[in-house]
């Protein structure tokens, strides 16, 4: 064994943390919270570049409610609001009425 194996291991336990703290903090802006982090940092920790690429790939949290139907984009400002909402609660723009089906 060489005397660098040391600094190998200190190099990927300091790879590993970065990668789940890029990939904790990556969700976080997404909009995931709580249980989902922990899940999103070992993600990071085990996979490291590819953790985080994942992260990058993945629809935000709202994207995945409208994709869902469980919400709607404003036409005006393009935030996620409630399906059957009348008033954009981001920008105050009236809203057409949700399609009953």
């Amino acid at each position: 064994m060489n005397d660098y194996s040391g600094a190998y291991v200190l190099f990927a336990i300091i790879v590993s943390i970065s990668c789940a703290s890029g990939a904790v903090i990556i969700a976080e802006k997404k909009g995931y919270k709580g249980a989902a982090l922990a899940g999103w940092c070992f993600v990071g920790l085990f996979f490291n570049l590819l953790g985080i690429i994942i992260v990058l790939i993945i629809p935000t949290k709202a994207e995945g409610y409208v994709l869902q139907g469980k919400m709607k984009v404003c036409p005006f400002c393009k935030e996620a609001v409630q399906v059957d909402a009348i008033l954009c609660k981001h920008c105050g723009s009236k809203l057409e009425a949700a399609e009953t089906k």
